[in-house]
């Protein structure tokens, strides 16, 4: 998978894919061909566009999905993207329940399990299945206004720290309060019955982490254990954790028919990063931070799908994702829509409201 956006500070070496080449273009091809050019939904806990929201389901786990995706990485097959060519293939399985709690009250959550058949960047196991961060969101209605399909909410997600790359950051868990502002109308211009939905989605909230930078495989310092100190102070990657983050999401939902449905999501992360405390080196001599570094870090995603709905339990979606850090290596601005963090997929996706609905699970009042 193209590898995350705490990452996109290191250069990756040059590899070769392990799938045919003739093989990963048919992929490649394929998922151009059924979606539009654009990125990533799954940053901070939002689940994939063009998910049955589940209005209309009498169903308790109404808007639930299940995604199983085939992804490849946008640059796999143009070498001169970047200055090392980094070919991405591998898939995915999304799992995003929801339970309505009555009185309008929700509680989803969302995690990845992922495995990448090319060689990986940031874990050193070939063909290892990872788990993503496990998002936990509470959702409540503030006010909504249905003849003007308006409406207002508010949420409070949890951030557990579940993957790799945060238990090495030392993350002990992210709360975010948000406010949602939604619109959502279907209507027939000269007869063609249509949807259009809306969302801004405006977050804030802190982060905990038990050291404020991230935490090395091993100690760069290798004769650490025989000092007085031990190796802790050695073991720190100097890349500062976030403290707050400020998430500003927007997303756009047009249905066309009843059955398809064209989807786009965007969104910029801001985060202030943890204070920077002096370091030492061996012979015990005190370094005070570098003034220079930055104390803040963005962070930017967008995102594009189509989504055809065969039956009501199960739908295929295809689309384009980023997600990365706004400046590379060389402190400019990255190309926004297409780079070494693009990747393309092709899902399936199962709804298991429709499901639960078969065997008269019903909401509760």
């Amino acid at each position: 998978m193209p590898p995350q956006p705490r990452a996109a500070a290191h250069p990756q070496r040059s590899r070769r894919p392990r799938w045919p080449r003739a093989g990963l273009r048919l992929l490649l091809g394929v998922a151009v061909a059924l979606a539009p050019p654009a990125a990533l939904a799954q940053v901070g806990g939002q689940a994939p566009g063009g998910a049955a929201s589940g209005a209309g389901s009498a169903s308790i786990f109404a808007g639930s999905m299940i995604e199983t995706r085939a992804v490849v990485g946008a640059t796999t097959f143009d070498k001169s993207a970047d200055p090392t060519w980094n070919p991405s293939v591998g898939s995915a399985i999304v799992l995003a329940p929801r339970v309505r709690l009555g009185a309008g009250l929700s509680l989803s959550a969302m995690t990845t399990l992922s495995r990448e058949f090319t060689d990986e960047d940031w874990t050193q196991a070939s063909g290892e299945t990872t788990l993503s961060d496990t998002f936990v969101t509470f959702g409540a209605p503030i006010v909504a206004n249905p003849a003007l399909g308006l409406s207002l909410s508010a949420s409070l997600q949890l951030r557990l720290p579940t993957s790799k790359i945060s238990l090495s950051n030392s993350m002990i868990f992210g709360s975010l309060v948000g406010v949602t502002a939604a619109f959502s109308k279907a209507f027939a211009p000269l007869g063609w019955s249509q949807t259009l939905s809306m969302a801004l989605i405006g977050r804030g909230g802190p982060f905990a982490h038990r050291y404020t930078t991230g935490s090395l495989e091993s100690p760069w310092l290798g004769n650490c254990p025989s000092l007085r100190e031990g190796c802790e102070r050695y073991s720190h990657d100097g890349v500062r954790n976030p403290a707050f983050r400020w998430q500003g999401i927007a997303a756009l939902d047009w249905g066309p028919h009843p059955r398809i449905g064209l989807s786009l999501q965007g969104g910029v992360f801001y985060d202030t990063l943890s204070d920077s405390a002096p370091a030492r080196t061996a012979s015990g001599l005190r370094i005070a931070p570098d003034a220079s570094d930055p104390s803040a870090r963005g962070i930017i995603f967008t995102a594009a799908y189509v989504n055809v709905t065969l039956t009501d339990e199960l739908a295929v979606a295809a689309g384009v994702e980023t997600a990365h850090e706004q400046l590379g290596p060389d402190s400019r601005p990255r190309a926004p829509f297409y780079n070494r963090f693009s990747s393309v997929l092709i899902a399936l996706r199962l709804f298991p409201d429709a499901l639960a609905g078969r065997f008269g699970a019903q909401a509760p009042r």
